[in-house]
């Protein structure tokens, strides 16, 4: 199921991925968006985090953290997101390295978002931010 020649994957394509990787999670297509809403647990000791995913074809995949709240610990905005009040993750630069249509979002955003709410979490007990990336 990974295109050749980097062609760009379907929403099809990407549900059904999407579906055995997390066979609980709620995915539709709807007004040509894949939406995925489901649970990501980042280490045995994590809290469960419930996690939307909107993603058109062409565009970036947002991530947004809709459960529990997400606290702000130490200072008046969130670590490494393009939206406090939204949740919404920052997981990659926009520069095409990191994300590419041609990718499979099961295999690269499910493991980025796992491992920024892993960061979040140390973030959250040191106020030391160890996930890398740039400022908002």
């Amino acid at each position: 199921m990974v295109p050749k020649n980097n062609r760009v994957i379907t929403l099809q394509v990407q549900k059904e991925v999407l579906a055995r990787f997390n066979p609980e999670a709620d995915i539709k297509i709807q007004k040509k968006q894949l939406v995925w809403i489901g649970e990501l647990t980042p280490s045995p000791v994590s809290l469960t985090y419930k996690v939307k995913i909107v993603y058109e074809l062409y565009d970036w995949p947002k991530v947004y953290v809709l459960e529990p709240e997400l606290i702000i610990a130490h200072g008046k905005v969130l670590p490494h997101v393009y939206s406090t009040p939204e949740k919404k993750l920052c997981l990659y630069y926009h520069d095409n390295q990191g994300w590419k249509p041609s990718k499979l979002i099961a295999k690269t955003i499910l493991l980025w978002a796992s491992e920024w709410l892993y960061h979040y979490e140390i973030w959250a007990a040191t106020g030391v931010w160890n996930g890398g990336g740039t400022v908002h």
